[in-house]
């Protein structure tokens, strides 16, 4: 079997990756979220080149936690 690389170049054509990545702009900035495609690109390589891509995916675990305890407690406020 052989082994394929893929490397992301962009956005474009990765609709999931960006929202991921706007998620956790969001949440790591708040107010201050910048998510021009230029700095979501930026932060992408940064958490590539340092191995922190999982980040991505507790980022959207919490993202949907936090959903399901607005569904179910209408008082739930973070």
């Amino acid at each position: 079997m052989e082994n394929y690389e893929y490397e992301v170049t962009g956005f474009d054509k990765n609709p999931v990756l960006k929202k991921l990545m706007i998620d956790y702009v969001k949440y790591n900035y708040e107010e201050n979220a910048d998510i021009s495609d230029y700095n979501l690109w930026q932060e992408y390589n940064y958490l590539k080149n340092n191995a922190m891509l999982d980040i991505l995916f507790e980022c959207e675990r919490r993202g949907v936690l936090t959903e399901q305890m607005r569904l179910e407690d209408e008082s739930f406020q973070l």
